[in-house]
């Protein structure tokens, strides 16, 4: 299909039909762009899970369920608790981290210019009361990091004394403890105390290589807020750690697995842990103006190493230990304005960071600082929601400016059932600090931008059924991913990877369609289809998705199933490694034994079928990329109490 073809039947389907979730309502107030706006007034798609579709979904951490969502794609590396990625229009994220993506825990992010990466697995799902996921760049509000959008994951508010505990078994010697206590406090504080302990014996690599990754997971979290007066104090502190043991986690591509070299048990090893502290701020000034102050600190510290009889003639593996720890603290300060029509937002922020690697005995030291303003204007009795942003950063560490504008509109006219949407927005991501020295660093990297121009509408044909398509184009250039040292002249010699600008321009656009439907009082389904043209961009893409999902619910019974489809997928730049398509069904069947006490069963790879959202990219055109496949059938137990 060429491109003039595809733009003519995006638009004609975003014409006649619409994109929506059953979320996105004017009552649903979204936070995730730094902004309270309603779902409705945000010129980008937006999309939520609340407590109530958790609870009813198959998925058994948040990585699962953000997959079931349309535009995003995720890729997780073997074993049931893999390190995953997220990307958004079909642009692959970098691998094992959310780097291109703003992660947040109640609108304070995890990530940021000196410190990209961040884990979709830093709180369980027990947790989270909502998440809100907003498609398209939030670099005019969030910087460097916000290229793809925002997760902004939004923790339980518990109003009385009460808590849950909840305890799970699979296959491969697979358990999770896990659960929190919380309560209010003095009229209108909250405090949530959570933890999580799971291990697994791991799964399988290519060709049937037994335990690909036994690890063992860790989460303690604590969030706590309370009102005195005017002003409004919160504060959380997560801890998220691991220990990972892969014995044939690298293998040569190309060549069949079970001819691969190998060293002996413990090929490769790793630990470490994410850790998340912060304290804001609200304080109202006056009747329209309200002032926040946010202090953050996260750090990432992570070992590996590899046995030394470990090796392949790729370079892939290297036997060189890593062993590093970054840093960062920041400190946001901004001032809404509001009134009937108008809210204004102006910040200002600064991050300082420390990145010491201690094999090197070396220690990166750096700063950035931003100012950003975001506009939201009704107009035309509120059938008009005009909106704006702009951000600039600079940075200690790399010579150039950072500008990020966005424009967008929601037109919905009163009294009618469908709005319009649109937005044209830019992100410009400069090399992060880990990029630039960290074990895998390339001092000769330059900035990525990432120009995004998307249309959707929303129609509501009645009170059960949303319908709806979004239309996208993005141009990316100089994207910055992770290659093989001897294939790069720019990099240090040596074993291993470091950060390259892939290529210059890589081009994607697509269509997303979505459903949602009440069949009964206790019956619905949705879904969402995806076409991609990558174009240029061949990196981990799909050109086709489709996603379902239904819950039916009846007396104390929950049965709920998802569906993903990809097809026309490739794994590697140029077209060079296509990948065979798949069909995986999650499903999930609960029974409440009283108003305490919950059983389920959750089937993931229902068909038990081989297939992988990951892979070792070949060093070499003639041999296609290697996959790191996804477990097969198994079932998890789970008994919850709640007191």
């Amino acid at each position: 299909m060429t491109p003039q073809k595809f733009h003519a039947l995006a638009l004609a389907a975003g014409a006649c039909l619409v994109s929506t979730m059953a979320q996105a309502q004017q009552s649903v107030v979204i936070s995730a762009n730094r902004q309270a706006l309603a779902a409705d007034q945000t010129p980008s798609p937006v999309r939520t899970l609340d407590r109530r579709e958790l609870d009813a979904m198959p998925s058994t951490d948040l990585t699962e369920a953000l997959a079931t969502l349309p535009g995003v794609n995720i890729r997780r590396s073997g074993g049931p608790d893999g390190e995953p990625s997220l990307g958004l229009y079909g642009i692959a994220a970098q691998p094992r981290s959310s780097s291109s993506t703003t992660l947040a825990i109640n609108g304070v992010p995890l990530n940021n210019g000196i410190f990209p990466e961040a884990s979709l697995n830093m709180l369980p799902l027990s947790l989270l009361q909502r998440v809100e996921v907003i498609q398209g760049p939030a670099s005019s509000s969030y910087g460097n990091n916000a290229r793809l959008g925002v997760v902004n994951l939004l923790t339980r508010q518990v109003q009385a004394p009460s808590g849950e505990l909840s305890a799970s078994v699979a296959h491969w010697n697979t358990n999770a403890l896990g659960g929190f206590v919380g309560t209010a406090f003095g009229g209108d504080g909250h405090v949530l105390l959570g933890f999580d302990l799971s291990q697994t014996d791991g799964h399988l690599q290519p060709k049937g290589e037994a335990d690909f990754s036994d690890s063992q997971l860790r989460h303690l979290a604590l969030f706590a807020d309370k009102r005195f007066g005017d002003l409004k104090l919160a504060a959380a502190f997560v801890r998220y750690s691991w220990e990972r043991d892969n014995p044939s986690y690298l293998v040569q591509p190309g060549a069949p697995a079970a001819t691969n070299p190998r060293g002996a048990a413990t090929a490769r090893f790793e630990s470490g842990a994410r850790q998340h502290t912060h304290l804001s701020a609200d304080l109202p000034l006056a009747p329209q103006w309200t002032a926040t102050v946010t202090y953050s600190h996260n750090d990432y510290d992570e070992r590996t190493s590899f046995n030394a009889a470990y090796a392949t003639p790729s370079g892939f593996g290297a036997t060189a230990p890593t062993d590093q720890l970054t840093r960062s603290d920041g400190l946001v300060a901004k001032l809404d304005w509001e009134t009937r029509a108008n809210l204004l937002t102006a910040g200002v922020e600064h991050q300082t960071g420390t990145l010491a690697d201690r094999v090197a005995a070396s220690t990166t030291r750096g700063h950035t600082t931003g100012w950003f303003v975001q506009d939201r204007y009704l107009a035309l009795d509120g059938q008009l929601a005009l909106s704006g942003g702009f951000r600039q950063d600079r940075f200690s560490f790399y010579d150039e400016t950072s500008s990020s504008p966005r424009l967008g509109f929601v037109w919905k006219p009163s009294g009618q059932r469908w709005l319009l949407r649109g937005q044209s927005s830019r992100a410009f991501s400069a090399p992060s600090f880990n990029q630039l020295f960290g074990s895998f660093g390339n001092t000769a990297l330059v900035a990525t931008t990432l120009q995004v121009n998307e249309l959707g509408v929303e129609f509501e044909p009645s009170l059960s059924l949303k319908l709806g398509a979004t239309v996208f184009d993005t141009k990316t250039t100089k994207p910055i991913y992770p290659r093989p040292r001897n294939q790069n002249p720019i990099c240090k010699p040596g074993p291993g990877n470091c950060f390259v600008n892939v290529g210059d321009v890589a081009l994607t656009s697509g269509v997303t369609l979505d459903i949602r439907q009440q069949l009964a009082a206790g019956w619905e389904w949705g879904g969402s289809y995806t076409y991609l043209d990558p174009k240029e961009s061949t990196f981990a893409t799909s050109d086709h998705v489709l996603k379902l999902d239904t819950r039916w619910r009846a007396g104390p019974w929950t049965l709920s199933a998802t569906l993903r489809h990809e097809a026309g997928r490739y794994f590697q730049d140029g077209h060079l490694s296509p990948f065979p398509d798949f069909t995986v069904i999650d499903a999930s069947l609960a029974y409440r034994v009283n108003a305490r006490f919950d059983l389920s069963a959750a089937v993931e790879n229902l068909g038990n079928q081989t297939y992988a959202t990951t892979q070792i990219v070949s060093t070499s055109p003639a041999f296609a990329a290697l996959p790191i496949n996804r477990p097969e059938r198994y079932v998890t137990l789970r008994g919850t109490y709640k007191f």
